[in-house]
């Protein structure tokens, strides 16, 4: 079972956001913001847990991204007003001692 934690699923371009061969392969989701994929946030068949244990499906306003397929140009940090700051897992906490951001960059090891 693939277990997505803190995490950050958005603007996918080719499929779902989460998907699975077989909907009994529910991913196992906590403190997750999906949202905006292009085929759908969850493929056919998975339940969509967003409301529950901690799951948003938000703008997760990333500094800079843009559709351009250039990754270059893309800078996936959060920003400050950001719904995913501080929205992650209540017991893991950023460097800065608050509570831990959605995404690459949020948890111990994580950085803005």
């Amino acid at each position: 079972t693939a277990v997505l934690h803190n995490s950050i699923v958005a603007y996918n371009e080719a499929a779902a956001g989460i998907d699975a061969d077989d909907p009994s392969q529910q991913p196992d989701q906590t403190f997750t913001d999906v949202y905006g994929n292009l085929s759908g946030d969850f493929g056919a068949g998975l339940a969509n847990p967003t409301g529950s244990l901690g799951n948003l499906s938000t703008v997760p306003q990333f500094l800079a991204f843009s559709d351009n397929g250039i990754p270059d140009d893309d800078d996936f940090h959060l920003d400050l007003a950001s719904p995913c700051v501080d929205a992650g897992d209540p017991l893991v906490f950023d460097a800065d001692g608050s509570p831990s951001d959605m995404g690459a960059y949020g948890g111990a090891d994580g950085g803005w």
